[in-house]
């Protein structure tokens, strides 16, 4: 009786973990809509077509946001940028752009 309890056990500790790859494929990449892909899994992934796009979905690229380096002294920041723009390392533009942002 034990070892069928056991095994009965056993066997749905697997299916649940099955059951749940897709979120925890998302959860291991940092994915960015992980709690959607979550959601998606935990209450359509039953109907297989839900577990299907939940998987896919997990397995698509993960964006990472890029940000604006933080100076802690803006004059510092603006003096290393002309520096850059002098050297020809960026453009006029690109320079611009940074400056706006770093006056900002």
């Amino acid at each position: 009786m034990t070892a069928l309890v056991f095994l009965s056990l056993l066997e749905f500790t697997v299916l649940i973990t099955l059951y749940f790859i897709p979120s925890v494929i998302a959860s291991l990449r940092k994915h960015q809509d992980g709690i959607a892909i979550f959601l998606l899994n935990l209450f359509l992934g039953w109907t297989v077509i839900g577990w299907i796009a939940a998987l896919v979905w997990s397995a698509t690229s993960v964006h990472i946001k890029v940000t604006e380096k933080k100076y802690d002294n803006n004059k510092n920041a603006l003096e290393i940028l002309k520096t850059k723009f002098a050297e020809g390392k960026i453009s006029e533009k690109e320079y611009k752009k940074r400056k706006k942002i770093l006056n900002e």
